[in-house]
């Protein structure tokens, strides 16, 4: 993890990181040691499993740091790894209105294949988030979703999405196998 500055002022940049940093490391407590059958639990039929929402929420990041901000094609394509993870979902299917039958049905991957797409996903997103300037946060965009925000404002959503569905990743950890010690 690259540190902060020790004297001056932080970067909105810096700051961005240290989140998304500290988050990569939430999701890889939460999902030490778990098998795919502990990835795929529910603890109800209309729970999401730990699995289903780490794969949500890399798919999002993905789709919004590639695709939206960069213009770019999203490292889900690029890595072919929809076929890696072996879930039949394109470019913009990412989780989000799924059905309960759809979330009973997906295919929970491999941890470890997962965790990969998840890191491969955050080393881009990391390396945009490094070239990011002042007027750069501030600039236009058109969300498909959200409709027109700035760069900033888009970053805000997905760090406070990727935050959310962290702990719902750790609760739901603690429910399968208790508090990771």
């Amino acid at each position: 993890m690259r540190s902060c500055p020790k004297k001056g002022n932080m970067e909105t940049k810096d700051f961005i990181e240290t989140l998304l940093q500290r988050n990569q490391q939430s999701v890889a407590d939460a999902t030490k040691g778990l098998t795919q059958q502990d990835m795929a639990r529910r603890p109800t039929s209309d729970a999401n499993s730990i699995g289903f929402i780490l794969w949500h929420i890399v798919r999002a990041e993905d789709r919004n740091f590639q695709a939206t901000l960069q213009k770019r094609p999203q490292v889900w394509e690029t890595g072919q790894w929809a076929e890696k993870l072996g879930i039949k979902a394109g470019p913009n299917e990412f989780g989000f209105g799924y059905s309960e039958q759809q979330v009973a049905a997906f295919p929970v991957p491999d941890p470890s294949l997962l965790l990969e797409y998840a890191a491969t996903v955050r080393k881009q997103t990391l390396e945009f988030v490094r070239s990011l300037t002042t007027q750069k946060l501030n600039e236009r965009i058109q969300h498909p979703a959200f409709g027109e925000m700035s760069v900033g404002q888009l970053i805000g959503r997905v760090l406070g999405h990727v935050a959310e569905h962290t702990g719902q990743i750790g609760y739901l950890r603690g429910i399968i196998k208790g508090p990771n010690k």
